[in-house]
């Protein structure tokens, strides 16, 4: 009743929005589901293959008189044992190396012996092909699980029970750990219910109905399961279908009938701790069960060797009998019947016998919370204060432990999945490697917390207006506090690998570091843009927070620029993507601020302006269009001068026709300098842009000096050599084209749009700052003067030719002096 009353309201809501009757909405979820489970169908079909392989691996050795090898060494033995009877034992040799040769590889992480070519020689001489076998007949059809050894049907027995077992976990506890609900909280959708002339459990009975048929992992694990274990059994592929759909609908009921005395047992008995440190056990428990079963189904060889290591060490008692029992029925048409039956008995007494245990626990009004389940939940103003926002944040996290175990586990897992599928990327990690794994661990840390920070506080959201705390605020210490999560997640991950492989000894602390600050910097900027202009959604209608998935992908495309940075190890583009990214995050949070002041006023439209994040943003679309640029020119035309200079005009092109396009969609004029007293005439801007340029060329004079002394410049000679091969396109690139561009772009539009949240002095040395980040690292201190001279000229003359003149002339003075030598 829920689910059909529910589905008939969401569709209403699609015909009241889009003016159709919304089936539309239902072809896309289906046709991924459909995918899914296609896909599901296949990799469990591949995996218990697998098994029927690994069963047969396991006791391989040279003692028992038959060697398993791979299918096509054993078609090369017999097919070359009369010529191999009459080679010498050294020949024998040679022969099985050069046969051998390109199968090692199929072998790798199979859990095989070290079969050498000397063994496999030995054996041949004494057995002959006799001697040998493939694991492979299950997989090449020619037998089926029932016709393997008594030994090998335990040994697979015992890695399908595995399965099973973490199939059930998952399909039971995910729900209760995962689904829209807060078992410490009143059961509001059934509350209702209690009003109507029925008992309490045929109002649990029909909860149950809905829940066993809308139990997803039931089809997506069980059935594509069942279905492949009765085809490797010689079953026919309809039969299979059917039988296994029908046997995963029992289980489904049986779990359901679980699962529904549980929730109700829990929330009529249960205090606010026990029942919160209950649901975090669940979650842990259904995704590391979900984790096994997902982990074993990519099926490639050295997915098994933690498989095989659980087969042997776990006590046989737990999950072997049910991986029997499945073995044995599924073996003929009479047991899967038997099986059919079994799972239907079991279903119908478990799960009626479910909803009548939980409908004698309940009585009316129980849902609605009683003093048991509302004790515990005061937090008093004290906790509020600015100097406890981290111990406020804690109280938070506990009333829901299940959605800050997740967080945490989520990464985690991934991490940890990649390391299981592929035992060697631990062993043979680089420093490289192992940053961009943490890094990648703490970003998506960020990412997935990023939606929680509103879409957690949307039912009470207007509680935060109460705080003695501003909106804003409120939300950029949260944020912070989970950034702090997931920077110490990517540290232990550092410390643990970088210790265990002696990592730290390799001279690269610095990457290190930056993957850390990587973190805690891009988290800054993935929460920003995740979480977007913040709307409220209409609660009385049903309706939840959404997050954009453009928003997602964006900050996941960003997190991935600067993964790429830290992974290729030079270490001025990372330190320079690290302050444009801090830049990047406080712009985006001071956009926030505004936002959230209008979170609860849907009837007035945030006004338009301009910050510091319009003019980071169009920094990034002129490199970016320089690179997509080079990417195009530089095979046509090969890496040169000439090809640098057209791929900086057409990124700075790009970038000009960004930011007008930009303030012609604000519709907002662009903040100035305001010029208090008389601006300086042409004479004294004449005077002060000598004066200025004079300066800029001493210092850069002095600089390179010093780098000339300290040997630096020797490795850059090769590149100045190369430019100055090409003069005429060299000086048409620094001393008209750059000058010509970017005081456009960085004085005329990113300086000015920081005077939009930043004081005239901050504007100033920030546009300086972010110009000088993106030059070469060597030219930093001269760059950065010059970038504070332009900045200041065009602040007292509000034009930009004075900052041009500058710029060209500086840069032809540095051409000058790479040219004299």
């Amino acid at each position: 009743f829920n689910a059909l009353s529910s589905l008939r309201g969401n569709r209403k809501g699609m015909r009241l929005a889009t003016g159709s009757k919304g089936k539309s909405a239902f072809v896309l979820p289906g046709l991924f589901a459909v995918l899914f489970l296609t896909q599901s169908f296949f990799m469990t079909g591949l995996m218990l293959k697998h098994f029927s392989e690994q069963a047969i691996i396991l006791e391989n050795s040279p003692e028992s008189g038959t060697l398993v090898v791979d299918e096509l060494i054993l078609i090369n033995i017999q097919a070359n044992e009369e010529r191999w009877r009459t080679f010498t034992q050294k020949q024998l040799r040679e022969e099985l190396m050069r046969s051998r040769y390109i199968f090692r590889q199929r072998d790798k992480g199979r859990g095989l012996p070290d079969l050498t070519d000397e063994k496999l020689a030995a054996h041949f001489s004494e057995y002959g092909v006799a001697g040998f076998r493939s694991y492979e007949e299950v997989s090449e059809g020619e037998k089926t699980v029932s016709d393997l050894s008594a030994a090998e049907r335990d040994r697979f027995s015992r890695l399908l029970g595995i399965l099973l077992a973490a199939g059930f976990l998952a399909t039971l506890f995910m729900p209760l750990a995962t689904r829209d609900r807060d078992l410490a909280q009143s059961n509001d959708h059934l509350e209702w219910l209690f009003s109507l002339p029925l008992k309490g459990t045929e109002i649990l009975f029909g909860k149950f109905l809905s829940m066993s048929v809308l139990r997803p992992l039931s089809y997506i694990l069980f059935w594509p399961l069942l279905a492949n274990l009765f085809l490797i059994q010689g079953s026919s592929v309809v039969g299979a279908v059917l039988l296994a759909f029908l046997i995963s609908i029992m289980i489904s009921f049986a779990l359901s009938g679980v699962e529904i005395f549980l929730d109700t047992w829990m929330r009529s008995h249960g205090s606010v701790k026990m029942v919160k440190n209950c649901q975090m056990v669940f979650s842990i428990t259904g995704f590391l069960s979900f984790y096994v079963f997902l982990a074993a189904a990519i099926a490639n060889g050295p997915s098994f060797v933690w498989l095989d290591w659980l087969a042997i060490r776990l006590p046989g008692d737990l999950v072997q009998p049910m991986g029997q029992l499945c073995v044995s029925l599924s073996s003929s048409v009479m047991g899967m019947f038997l099986l059919f039956g079994a799972n239907a008995f079991l279903a119908a007494g478990v799960g009626f016998g479910g909803c009548v245990l939980a409908g004698r626990l309940m009585r009316k009004g129980l849902l609605s919370g009683s003093s048991m389940q509302s004790d515990g939940r005061k937090i008093s103003r004290g906790d509020l204060k600015q100097r406890n926002v981290l111990r406020f944040e804690w109280l938070l996290l506990l009333r829901d432990r299940a959605l800050a175990t997740q967080v945490v586990m989520v990464p985690l897992m991934l991490v940890l999945y990649q390391v299981l599928i592929n035992p060697n990327l631990v062993e043979s990690v680089s420093v490289a490697g192992l940053c961009g794994m943490a890094f990648g661990c703490g970003a998506y840390t960020s990412l997935i917390t990023a939606p929680q920070l509103l879409m957690s506080e949307s039912r009470g959201i207007w509680l935060i207006y109460n705080l003695p705390v501003p909106v804003a605020a409120y939300f950029r210490r949260r944020e912070s506090v989970w950034r702090a999560v997931a920077t110490f997640m990517a540290a232990l991950l550092i410390v643990g690998v970088a210790v265990w492989q002696d990592l730290f000894l390799g001279g690269e602390l610095w990457r290190f570091a930056a993957a850390l600050a990587g973190v805690w910097v891009m988290g800054r900027v993935t929460s920003g843009i995740v979480m977007g202009k913040p709307q409220m959604p209409d609660l009385a209608a049903g309706e939840k927070p959404q997050i954009k998935f453009h928003r997602l992908y964006g900050a996941m495309i960003f997190s991935g620029i600067f993964g790429a940075l830290l992974w290729q190890g030079e270490v001025w583009p990372v330190v320079s993507a690290l302050v444009i990214f801090w830049f990047l995050g406080k712009a985006i949070w001071q956009r926030r601020d505004i936002s959230f002041t209008y979170l609860l006023e849907p009837t007035e439209e945030e006004p338009p302006s301009w910050g510091v994040d319009d003019g980071l943003w169009s920094v990034l679309v002129f490199f970016l269009a320089q690179v997509l640029a080079g990417l195009i020119l530089f095979p046509s035309l090969g890496m040169s001068i000439g090809s640098v200079a057209l791929s900086f005009v057409i990124g700075g092109m790009v970038a000009i026709l960004f930011t007008k396009y930009r303030q012609s969609s604000k519709k907002l004029a662009l903040p100035d300098f305001e010029i208090i007293g008389t601006p300086p005439g042409r004479s004294r801007l004449a005077a002060m842009t000598t004066i200025f340029t004079l300066v800029c060329l001493g210092v850069a004079i002095g600089w390179l000096y010093l780098l000339n002394m300290w040997g630096v410049l020797e490795s850059e000679k090769s590149g100045m050599e190369i430019a100055l091969n090409e003069p005429v396109y060299f000086f048409l690139l620094i001393v008209i084209a750059a000058p010509l561009i970017e005081e456009p772009l960085f004085r005329g539009f990113v300086c000015r749009t920081m005077l939009g949240f930043w004081t005239k002095k901050q504007a100033i040395f920030a546009s300086a700052l972010v110009f000088a980040i993106v030059h070469p690292g060597l030219s930093f201190p001269p760059v950065f003067l010059v970038g504070l001279a332009t900045a200041y000229l065009y602040s007292v003359s509000r034009s930009l030719v004075p900052g041009i003149v500058l710029h060209a002339l500086y840069n032809f003075g540095i051409f000058l002096l790479w040219k004299l030598g």
